[in-house]
C-alpha cells in the first residue's frame, strides 16, 4: 500500500541540482596606482616631440631619451616598462631587469644601457615624494571615475558575452588567473601597451582624449594582446595567420605583423559594437589606423565579416588572408615575379 505523502516533503527530498559557480573574470581593472602613472607619465613625455621638458620631471625625461638611443628598437621599451611598473614606490634603483643583447642598440654595449637605466631609475627615486605630493592627488579622482565609467559598461555580464565571442573568432584561452588592466591619463603613443610584469602579461592604457566606447575598445583590445599569451588547444586564430603568413612568403615581418594585427583592431571594434555600444566606430576609422593600411583592411574585411557571421569556416579565413597578403604583396613589387 503506498502512502500519500505530502507535497512539501517530496519536493524536499529530491535532488537539488546546484547552481553553477560564475566563471572567474579573465581581467580586472586595477586600482589607479601613483607608480604606474609616474612611469606612463614620464615615457609620454620622453616620446612626445615638443618643448624641453621642466621641473622635477626633466631629467628622468631626458635620461628616458638617452636609454631609447640605446635600445636595439622601439620594442624593446616593454621589458624596460615590465620591470619599471612593480616598483616600491620610490625605490626604482632596486628594479631587477635582465637586459638580454638583442634589447641592446648595435655598436653599444650592455653597460652603457645598464648605466643609463640606473641614471633614469634615479632620478624617478629623487623626484617621487615630491610628485606623490603634489601631482598624483589632482590624478587619482580623474582615473578613478574613468574606472568607475568603465566597469558599468564591461559589466560582468558584458564581459562574459565578449568572452564568448572572442573564443569563437579568436580560439583564446582564459587565463587561470585574471590579467590586470591598469589606466593612466597618458602614455607613450600610441596610449596603450601590453607588457610582462612578473611573469603576467599587464596592459597600460590611457585615457586622455579617450571616450567611453572607444577606451573600452582599446581595453579590449590590449586584453587580446594579454590573452594570446596563455598556451591553450587549439592555437590562436592569430598565430595560424602568422604561420599562413610564413608559408606563403609573405616577405617583410612587418607586413606580416600589420596583417596578423588589424584582426585585433577588427576584432576590438566589433565586440564592443555588439556588446557595448552599437554605435561604436572602430578606433581605425576615427584614429586613422585604418587609413595607414588600406590595402590590408580591403584584403580582410569581406572575408572577416563573413568568417565571424559563420559564413567561412576558420581554414578557408585563414588562407584568404594568406592569398590576399600574397596579392598586395606581388601587387607592390611586381618585379618579385615568382
Amino acid at each position: 500500500m503506498l502512502l500519500a505523502l505530502p507535497l512539501t516533503l517530496l519536493l524536499s527530498t529530491s535532488p537539488q541540482t546546484p547552481e553553477a559557480p560564475p566563471p572567474p573574470p579573465y581581467f580586472t581593472l586595477g586600482e589607479p596606482s601613483p607608480v604606474v602613472e609616474l612611469w606612463c607619465e614620464l615615457r609620454y613625455q620622453a616620446e612626445t616631440a615638443g618643448p624641453s621638458p621642466t621641473g622635477a620631471l626633466a631629467e628622468a625625461v631626458l635620461t628616458a631619451r638617452e636609454v631609447d638611443s640605446l635600445l636595439s628598437r622601439p620594442e624593446m621599451w616593454s621589458l624596460v616598462d615590465g620591470a619599471a611598473i612593480t616598483a616600491e614606490p620610490g625605490t626604482w634603483l632596486g628594479v631587477e631587469l635582465v637586459l638580454p643583447k638583442h634589447m641592446i642598440a648595435e655598436g653599444h654595449k650592455r653597460k652603457e644601457l645598464r648605466a643609463a637605466l640606473d641614471n633614469l631609475f634615479a632620478a624617478l627615486d629623487s623626484l617621487w615624494a615630491d610628485w606623490n605630493r603634489n601631482e598624483w592627488p589632482a590624478r587619482k579622482p580623474v582615473l578613478e571615475e574613468r574606472r568607475l565609467e568603465l566597469q558599468a559598461l564591461l559589466t560582468p555580464e558584458a564581459t562574459e558575452k565578449i568572452w564568448g565571442r572572442i573564443q569563437r573568432w579568436l580560439t583564446l584561452t582564459r587565463p587561470p588567473e585574471p590579467f590586470v588592466v591598469h589606466l593612466v591619463t597618458r602614455s607613450a603613443p600610441p596610449g596603450g601597451v601590453t607588457v610582462y610584469s612578473k611573469h603576467r602579461a599587464t596592459s597600460l592604457v590611457s585615457v586622455s582624449g579617450r571616450d567611453p566606447s572607444l577606451l573600452c575598445e582599446v581595453v579590449v583590445h590590449e586584453l587580446l594582446h594579454a590573452l594570446e599569451t596563455t598556451p591553450g588547444n587549439p592555437p590562436p586564430v592569430t598565430k595560424e595567420v602568422l604561420a599562413a603568413l610564413t608559408k606563403a612568403r609573405v616577405k617583410d615581418a612587418k607586413a606580416r605583423y600589420r596583417w596578423m594585427h588589424t584582426l585585433y583592431f577588427l576584432a576590438a571594434a566589433e565586440l564592443v559594437r555588439q556588446v557595448i555600444d552599437p554605435e561604436h566606430v572602430d578606433y581605425g576609422i576615427s584614429q586613422g589606423y585604418y587609413d595607414e593600411a588600406p590595402t590590408v583592411l580591403a584584403g580582410i574585411l569581406p572575408i572577416w565579416n563573413k568568417y565571424i557571421d559563420g559564413e567561412l569556416p576558420r581554414r578557408d579565413f585563414v588562407r584568404g588572408i594568406a592569398k590576399a597578403a600574397l596579392a598586395a604583396q606581388a601587387a607592390e613589387n611586381p618585379s618579385d615575379g615568382d
